[in-house]
């Protein structure tokens, strides 16, 4: 806009924090030309894009403490392996949906998802065709967001299945193998893979530090060792918190109501060991020795 020969302004809206700011330039009877512009405070500006990322939440490590506690529901995912996946918009229905799965009977409780989750495992043998997932609604950041329990398998870690899952959406996982252990977090955002980290040092994605302050704020230090005395898979389930507005309690994960689906398990399975005509297995086969005479 022209103020009347006198000089020019410009609206704009400032990027990263969205926020409109305006910009003008002026010339004084002298021939000075001096710029002026009006711009929310720094810090509200940050914390406006902050915000968007992060989500609404205070969440520390010491919220999700009771993970550890004997009596924690969570006890069980901890020690035989789980994926927990959050995603925005989708139903449990959807969910399955993409994921290709047909929905089961619900459980009530997650007591009940683990009895069905122990008994498909007894029904399946030495490798599993397919994993027992849990998932319910619940309130979280702009909107409801469906969580996915899975003790094994592998669903929030399926790089396609999470590409679609997040389509126009935001989806969060985090994981562990069980006794190994490997730790894994995902943050996915309209279809893209933003951040991943086994280690908090060692990030990929397409924007591996846009967490970096608030992993910092967790104790998950993103450039060494975590803050000694961290526990890393809290802060993990905080940092998940922060992205999602969703508060997970044990509570949450003992009494709601799990629609089910069995989700095929697409990992390679591992080689069987060869068998010889009769049926028996080669002695330097089990031992892993070279075969000798009497085996060939």
């Amino acid at each position: 806009m022209n103020f009347a020969g006198c000089g020019s302004g410009y609206a704009f809206a400032c990027e990263p924090c969205s926020h409109a700011a305006f910009l003008w330039q002026c010339q004084s009877s002298d021939g000075r030309v001096g710029i002026h512009s009006v711009h929310p405070e720094p810090d509200a500006a940050l914390s406006a894009a902050s915000d968007r990322i992060h989500g609404m939440t205070s969440a520390t490590a010491a919220d999700y403490g009771w993970i550890r506690s004997s009596t924690s529901p969570f006890r069980y995912a901890l020690e035989a392996g789980y994926t927990l996946t959050l995603v925005r918009g989708v139903s449990p229905a959807e969910l399955f949906r993409i994921a290709g799965a047909e929905p089961g009977d619900p459980c009530h409780g997650l007591e009940e998802l683990i009895e069905q989750h122990s008994e498909l495992l007894d029904d399946s043998g030495d490798w599993p065709e397919s994993f027992l997932t849990g998932a319910f609604t619940v309130p979280g950041s702009d909107g409801q967001w469906t969580l996915a329990l899975e003790f094994g398998g592998e669903l929030g870690m399926r790089e396609s299945l999470m590409e679609a899952l997040s389509s126009g959406t935001r989806a969060v996982s985090h994981s562990s193998n069980g006794g190994k252990p490997m730790d894994f977090f995902h943050w996915y955002e309209d279809g893209v893979l933003r951040t991943t980290f086994e280690w908090a040092a060692h990030r990929t994605g397409s924007t591996p530090d846009d967490l970096n302050a608030v992993m910092r704020e967790l104790g998950l230090n993103p450039d060494g060792d975590p803050v000694p005395g961290t526990d890393t898979k809290a802060a993990v389930l905080a940092l998940t918190e922060r992205l999602t507005g969703v508060r997970v309690t044990a509570d949450l994960l003992a009494n709601s109501v799990y629609q089910t689906a069995e989700v095929a398990d697409v990992r390679t399975r591992p080689a069987r060991p060869a068998l010889k005509e009769h049926g028996r297995v080669p002695t330097h086969s089990k031992l892993g020795m070279e075969p000798s005479e009497n085996d060939l």
